[in-house]
């Protein structure tokens, strides 16, 4: 039985040897974070159960309160037979009032990239946390560790730090993002794309490149660096990203980003 939904595909490999045994194996990642490792040809207990939430060891980090912790779909490499999944967690030791809602929020919320060795289950490596890098300057208090990504682009958010005069920069935040399409792992780099939560703004496309050995941050591009919020809120309150680059979000019902032989990366934005 798993401990939540999965809406990852799940992964099959041949012929793996686990506990001392050869096993053609499914893996299973659920949205409570956890990944599930079951022999494929026989009803039994998995093989091991585990996974970013059970290893990260924080009491205070818990599984995002949208949809859960792994949405997307994780990617093996079969050299090494490790698995990189990505994760989306709710920090509760930085609650915080929405800047554009006005709603509470129990925590900050942050992804973080994990490689798992598939043979026993174990983490291997994580990626730094990828937090709002703005969260303690426009919410106050502490400041979450984490990497701040941004590109040139007049939307929606801004970086506050950036001095007057100087070139836009629009920066990735976690808290209105969701990796929903499958990780691609190509030329020793694994490819992640993100799009909204519910269609609800500031959001838009983002791909963020991690190098699979450390998963350090290697690449970042944002579909759509000048949508803004340009609209009054609707019936209904809401605001839309409404112009002519609105969304752009990488969603693409699951199916996963493609590399071709040249090296280009290819996504389908909303």
């Amino acid at each position: 039985t798993l401990d939540n939904r999965a809406y990852a595909q799940p992964l099959y490999m041949q012929g793996l040897t686990i506990n001392g045994a050869a096993h053609n194996v499914v893996f299973v990642a659920t949205e409570q974070g956890s990944i599930f490792a079951f022999d494929a040809d026989r009803f039994a207990n998995p093989l091991w159960a585990g996974g970013p939430v059970s290893l990260l060891g924080g009491a205070n980090e818990l599984p995002s309160d949208w949809n859960g912790a792994i949405t997307s779909t994780p990617v093996i490499d079969p050299a090494t037979n490790t698995m990189f999944v990505m994760g989306y967690f709710l920090d509760t030791n930085f609650p915080y009032q929405d800047q554009y809602t006005g709603s509470a929020k129990p925590g900050a919320y942050f992804f973080r990239l994990h490689a798992i060795d598939i043979i026993g289950g174990t983490k291997t490596a994580q990626s730094t946390p990828l937090y709002n890098p703005f969260f303690g300057q426009i919410f106050g208090g502490n400041q979450p560790s984490t990497i701040k990504i941004e590109v040139p682009g007049a939307g929606v958010p801004q970086d506050p730090s950036q001095p007057a005069g100087q070139a836009d920069l629009i920066y990735f935040d976690p808290s209105y993002h969701g990796n929903r399409p499958a990780l691609l792992l190509a030329n020793g780099k694994v490819f992640v794309g993100f799009g909204s939560i519910g269609d609800v703004p500031p959001y838009h496309g983002w791909i963020l490149g991690f190098d699979a050995q450390q998963l350090g941050l290697i690449a970042q591009f944002c579909s759509t660096p000048d949508a803004s919020i340009t609209t009054p809120p609707n019936a209904l309150g809401q605001q839309d990203l409404f112009d002519l680059e609105i969304g752009g979000s990488f969603w693409m019902g699951g199916w996963g980003l493609a590399q071709d032989g040249d090296g280009y990366l290819y996504g389908v934005t909303a």
